[in-house]
């Protein structure tokens, strides 16, 4: 074996180190886009941002794909096992294709769902749902003049004028009620 020496760092002259800036570390991909495929949790998405036109695409492939999963989930259950199996498989290819276009936060057109399924409106069903939230959201963080004015006031507790008399059980240092 070959014997190694530890390598000792150059001394450096009293000028100060250069500071390095360090910026945000973003994440790799949109998660919400890619979440935007899986049955029901296009919600999520929808939910998230609403202004965002490219999450919204993606919100409404991923609608669009619900409705397919659950007529292959009730053909599946009702009709036949074998046809369910091959439309479940037929759902399953665009959902990961999708999925990984809405990761890269690039928009991809599922055919035969895209033409329908961006006629959802989506946008319009959650964004009622979203003001009304916030609107309630400042109602409850923020009282209003009448619900301050309707207060009742607490009245004070008047204190007792006459001073208390020690008592021979008051004076007594074994009473354990002290």
């Amino acid at each position: 074996m070959e014997e190694t020496t530890p390598e000792v760092a150059p001394e450096t002259t009293g000028a100060a180190p250069e500071k390095k800036q360090v910026n945000a570390v973003k994440a790799p991909g949109n998660i919400q886009g890619a979440l935007a495929y899986v049955p029901f949790l296009f919600i999520v998405a929808a939910l998230q941002k609403l202004d965002d036109k490219t999450l919204m695409f993606h919100a409404k492939n991923g609608a669009g794909l619900t409705l397919l999963f659950i007529a292959a989930s009730f053909v599946s259950a009702w009709l036949h096992v074998g046809i369910g199996g091959v439309l479940m498989f037929i759902w399953l290819i665009p959902a990961i294709i999708g999925a990984f276009h809405g990761f890269k936060n690039e928009k991809w057109n599922i055919p035969g769902v895209s033409s329908w399924s961006q006629n959802i409106p989506l946008d319009k069903w959650f964004a009622t749902a979203h003001e009304e939230n916030v609107e309630d959201e400042i109602k409850s963080n923020f009282p209003t003049e009448a619900s301050t004015a309707e207060a009742p006031m607490e009245t004070p507790v008047a204190a007792p004028t006459e001073p208390v008399q020690p008592t021979q059980e008051n004076n007594n240092p074994n009473n354990p009620n002290l």
